[in-house]
């Protein structure tokens, strides 16, 4: 049990978000859960790690979809989905996010992506081949890439704080100054 003795200030402005949140939402979205549960199984079952927490990517994306286009939630949870890569560079930048980056919805950037590529191919070959578990390195660069993109899509969404929890090798890649 941890206690704390000292008191938080929060402003008034970030108060009402969490209110906001807590209200809206009752429960955090189902793809930082899923997040989680990738990242804490990824050095005990790293092949469980990654189906996960490519769920978790394809969950968000749809999710954020749903709030920001909200009469596109049937088909984004009904109908196949194009590749991840094809939603986050074609489809992605066209959302009509609340918040934007240097005026602009953009995709993830360039290493993230190519990551992301690589879940893709991973998940895919362990799923229908049956691959063995990747290595520990490779495996964590898939899910930084992917909790990159939670965030990303949280920031899109109108949750401006999420932009300070993107690493910040990414967000300079993607000319954003923090």
């Amino acid at each position: 049990m941890i206690d704390i003795s000292e008191t938080l200030f929060l402003k008034d402005e970030t108060q009402a978000q969490i209110l906001h949140l807590t209200n809206k939402f009752k429960n955090e979205p189902i793809y930082h859960g899923l997040f989680r549960e990738a990242w804490g199984q990824r050095t005990t079952n790293p092949r469980s790690s990654i189906v996960t927490g490519m769920s978790a990517a394809e969950v968000g994306i749809k999710q954020c979809i749903g709030v920001l286009v909200p009469d596109a939630q049937w088909l984004a949870d009904n109908v196949p989905s194009p590749r991840l890569k094809k939603l986050l560079t074609a489809y992605l930048p066209t959302l009509p996010a609340v918040n934007k980056i240097n005026g602009n919805v953009v995709a993830p950037s360039k290493n993230v992506m190519e990551a992301l590529e690589k879940g893709v191919t991973l998940r895919n070959e362990i799923v229908h081949l049956g691959k063995q578990s990747p290595q520990l390195e490779s495996v964590e660069s898939i899910l930084l890439a992917i909790r990159d993109l939670l965030w990303l899509i949280d920031y899109y969404c109108g949750h401006e704080w999420a932009l300070n929890y993107i690493r910040e090798e990414t967000l300079a890649e993607m000319k954003v100054e923090t």
